[in-house]
């Protein structure tokens, strides 16, 4: 009888193993610089000396790249202690997308936010809650003191070139007193509480307050840093003063008066 020849061996050669077992060696070498790479690192190389100029500074620089920590500090506001998430999935398709938190004394805020190009930003689903203490650090230079927590829901906005080009969210306070220094002295007020909405009105950025479903005031920032307030006849109402007796009208419409600033 015939004896069957044996099977043949379908083992690779020994070369094959030696670059595979070398390219699994390598892609985990990749891997793992990639997933540990501290952003300290990576931070040194972004890291513009202008901003330092402008006054912002980024201290405290520590984590991963694709979870870390940072501190924001830019005078006169407290140091914001920021954490962020990177996703690596969003890589794939080219775009850098993070879940950014954000916690100072007086101002918490969350965010998704996302890169599409080197000259935009687009943030999302953000929301934040903002203390009159952080407010009044602006406000109390043109001697106007709030109370109060703010709240942002809703926020989003695709910024271009350093600028807004989108901008959707609402904003509301519960009431409660403010206090303006004026030339007789200070003075408070009982306010109802008030909702906003922020949009774009053209390039500048608007916001709209109401107390109820009336329309009290319109504040616009523009993009050369000028600061619009429109005080309407309906607010005038509300505060219900006999320091702002002159301006009242019996309609109670239309403009009462208007603020001009330049904050930047």
């Amino acid at each position: 009888m015939t004896q069957a020849p044996p099977p043949s061996s379908t083992q690779p050669p020994a070369a094959v193993n030696k670059w595979l077992l070398l390219l699994v060696a390598t892609l985990t070498l990749v891997i793992s610089v990639l997933a540990f790479f501290p952003v300290s690192t990576a931070w040194s190389w972004l890291h513009d000396p202008s901003w330092d100029d402008a006054g912002l500074r980024v201290e405290a620089v520590g984590g991963t790249v694709w979870r870390g920590s940072a501190q924001l500090a830019a005078d006169p506001f407290p140091t914001i202690v920021c954490r962020w998430s990177l996703s690596p999935w969003h890589l794939l398709t080219g775009t850098l997308a993070a879940e950014v938190e954000g916690q100072a004394e007086g101002a918490s805020f969350t965010a998704k936010t996302k890169v599409p190009s080197s000259s935009s930003l687009a943030i999302s689903s953000a929301t934040a809650r903002v203390g009159a203490d952080f407010i009044n650090i602006l406000t109390l230079d043109y001697g106007l003191e709030l109370s109060q927590t703010f709240a942002v829901t809703s926020l989003s906005t695709l910024v271009k070139n350093g600028w807004p080009s989108e901008l959707e969210g609402r904003i509301t306070w519960p009431g409660g007193p403010v206090f303006v220094e004026t030339s007789i002295g200070l003075l408070s007020f009982q306010l109802h509480a008030m909702e906003g909405t922020l949009s774009m009105e053209g390039t500048d950025l608007m916001l709209s307050m109401t107390s109820g479903k009336t329309r009290v005031m319109d504040i616009t920032l523009s993009k050369n840093g000028w600061m619009k307030a429109q005080i309407r006849q309906a607010f005038i109402q509300l505060v219900d003063s006999p320091v702002f007796e002159v301006l009242r009208q019996s309609d109670g419409q239309g403009i009462a008066f208007t603020f001009e600033e330049k904050i930047f």
